[in-house]
C-alpha cells in the first residue's frame, strides 16, 4: 500500500469511530410506524370510532381525501378536540370532559375542547410537565409539533 492510499480500518473498519453515520443505532419505529400502532390502539378506545367511520365506509366529499399518510390521519383525529376530551374520559376521571359535537363549531370549538383537554391532564397531573403542547403546536403545520402532541 502506499501512503496516498487509505486503509479501511482507519475510515471506521476496526477502529472507534464517535459519530459516523454508519455506526449510529437505527431508530426502533419510524414516525409512520409509531402512528400506525397509535392509530390501533385508539381504535379500541370507545367513542372513538366516530373518526375511523370515514375510512370504513369511504363516504368522502370533495373537501376530504383518502388518507393515505397514518400520521396525517391521526392528526386530524387530534385536531378535532373532541377526541382528546374522548380519550381523557375513557380514563375513567370524577369529573367527566364534556363532548361538543365538533360538527357544530368551528376552529374555536376544536381548539376549546383541546383547552379543556390540556387544563385536565395538568389538574390530574397526566405525565410530564416538558411532554405537554399547546394549542398552537397541536394546529401548526409542523411536523415536530405534530410528534410532541402525539407521542
Amino acid at each position: 500500500m502506499n501512503q496516498n492510499s487509505t486503509n479501511l480500518r482507519d475510515v471506521g473498519g476496526g477502529g472507534t469511530v464517535n459519530s459516523n453515520i454508519l455506526n449510529r443505532p437505527t431508530p426502533t419505529s419510524s414516525i409512520y410506524q409509531k402512528s400506525l400502532e397509535l392509530l390501533d390502539k385508539l381504535a379500541f378506545v370507545p367513542g372513538m370510532e366516530q373518526f375511523y367511520e370515514p375510512l370504513l365506509n369511504q363516504k368522502f366529499d370533495n373537501s376530504e381525501q383518502l388518507y393515505r399518510d397514518p400520521m396525517q390521519f391521526l392528526w386530524s383525529i387530534f385536531q378535532k378536540g373532541i377526541s382528546l376530551c374522548i380519550l381523557y374520559n375513557a380514563l375513567e376521571p370524577l369529573e367527566k370532559l364534556e363532548v361538543e359535537d365538533i360538527e357544530q363549531g368551528g376552529i374555536n370549538t376544536r381548539k376549546k375542547a383541546v383547552y379543556s383537554f390540556m387544563k385536565a391532564v395538568r389538574n390530574r397531573q397526566i405525565g410530564n410537565e416538558q411532554d405537554y403542547f399547546t394549542i398552537t403546536e397541536l394546529f401548526r403545520d409542523d411536523t415536530n409539533s405534530f410528534l410532541k402532541a402525539s407521542f
